[in-house]
């Protein structure tokens, strides 16, 4: 049970990297700053950019998912779940990503 709490000064830019870092990683400032903390460097070197590349490609296949023009409509309903369902594995695949990615 985490029940303990510590008050931490920070200037005005390291206060924007945190945040940066933050939503970058998907992550709240106590994960963040506990991962760093106490996480061991994972086997396998992740970048951000290769993260946020990820990220970008979920989002793109959502608004090809979501645009009218991008597919017709038996495309659309043969093709609509299986797309959903890379959206939300590549979500999750980004999460477990920034959870195990080197914060250094």
């Amino acid at each position: 049970m985490r029940n303990k709490q510590i008050l931490i000064r920070l200037s005005d830019a390291e206060h924007r990297k945190l945040a940066e870092l933050c939503q970058q990683l998907d992550l709240n400032q106590s994960e963040v700053i506990r991962y760093q903390l106490f996480s061991q460097r994972p086997s396998a070197h992740v970048e951000l950019i290769q993260i946020q590349e990820l990220r970008i490609i979920a989002l793109q296949l959502k608004h090809i998912l979501q645009r009218d023009d991008c597919l017709t409509v038996a495309e659309r309903e043969d093709h609509a779940t299986d797309l959903e369902a890379l959206i939300e594995a590549l979500k999750l695949i980004v999460r477990k990503l920034s959870r195990g990615v080197h914060l250094a």
